[in-house]
């Protein structure tokens, strides 16, 4: 059984059976895929503090049969959720509702893990999401370079706009 390992963010997750969770992870060297944390919803489990929904960790995890399998989950940097106003946490999951949506599955893509990371590592403000989200569809090859320009106000008009042009990117998806 091969381990691998890579700097990881979460995503976010889904609850299997009554222990398990399925998370989506935005890896530095694999790109956007999902592992199975198995017993990770124990109150006992050592994974459980590390991965948080956007938090940055170092994982090891196996190819299992259907999905790959976490062993081991340690945070690097967490982003503090609870203590984020209301406009705050909706940006970082804008932004992060992107990467899911628009990333294709096991592609690396380390420049933009990086930009994310440095991304949710300042402060979240609707400028800062406006650029991240804007750079990623340009780096990602859905808006050309007129449309970025065109798309990067500092406002909430520029943001409606940006959200309007992803639903419709999605749409055609």
């Amino acid at each position: 059984m091969a381990v691998f390992r890579d700097t990881v963010a979460v995503m976010g997750y889904r609850d299997v059976g009554e222990y398990d969770r399925i998370y989506i992870l935005f890896g530095k060297k694999r790109g956007l895929f999902e592992v199975v944390a198995k017993g990770v919803r124990r109150m006992t489990s050592r994974k459980r503090g590390h991965l948080r929904t956007f938090n940055m960790c170092a994982i090891s995890y196996a190819e299992g049969k259907t999905r790959d399998v976490l062993i081991e989950a340690e945070s690097r940097f967490s982003l503090d959720t609870e203590g984020m106003k209301t406009e705050e946490f909706e940006m970082a999951s804008f932004a992060g509702m992107v990467v899911s949506k628009f990333i294709a599955r096991d592609v690396p893509e380390p420049e933009l893990y990086d930009l994310w990371g440095s991304f949710v590592k300042g402060q979240i403000t609707r400028h800062r999401t406006i650029l991240f989200v804007v750079k990623t569809l340009f780096h990602l090859g859905f808006v050309s370079r007129e449309q970025a320009l065109a798309l990067s106000g500092d406002d909430a008009k520029a943001l409606g706009k940006l959200k309007r042009q992803v639903d419709r990117i999605l749409d055609t998806l």
